[in-house]
């Protein structure tokens, strides 16, 4: 008889999501403009609402790609709506990019996987990308 080979259990593991608050103001917010929906002509009504389900569309997301990304010892795991796609840190190439938009400094975090690029900013993780990106190369050492 042959006994499973057991999977490998990562030591540490980090993750970033959305903030939690931003999550519940979006959908309050939703929630507001479709009750005020209701108190204006029929024309705004519509585009009063469209405001609203963007918005609960941006709380819903929030809440389905939870944690947007995870880092452990094997690798990075990234969640999006089509689906969860995970790599080994071999396959991982990582990048920090400034750029200044409206007169002042934001920094992206951008992730290669498998030839897809993904580009998370201080929204998607919940956190400043410049951290993110240092707490992920350090990580990376660890394992190295």
């Amino acid at each position: 008889m042959t006994l499973p080979t057991p999977t490998p259990t990562p030591a540490a593991s980090l993750s970033w999501a959305p903030r939690t608050v931003e999550t519940a103001l979006a959908a309050l917010g939703g929630a507001i403009m479709a009750a005020l929906g209701l108190t204006v002509d029929p024309t705004g009504r519509w585009l009063v609402w469209a405001a609203a389900v963007l918005l609960f569309g941006i709380a819903a997301v929030d809440l389905l790609i939870r944690p947007r990304l995870r880092a452990d010892d094997l690798g990075l795991t990234l969640r999006s709506l089509s689906g969860a796609t995970s790599a080994p840190w071999s396959q991982v190439e990582m990048s920090l990019r400034q750029q200044s938009r409206f007169g002042r400094s934001v920094a992206t975090l951008e992730l290669e996987v498998d030839g897809n690029l993904l580009i998370l900013g201080r929204r998607e993780l919940g956190a400043d990308p410049e951290q993110v990106a240092q707490q992920l190369t350090a990580l990376r050492r660890q394992v190295s």
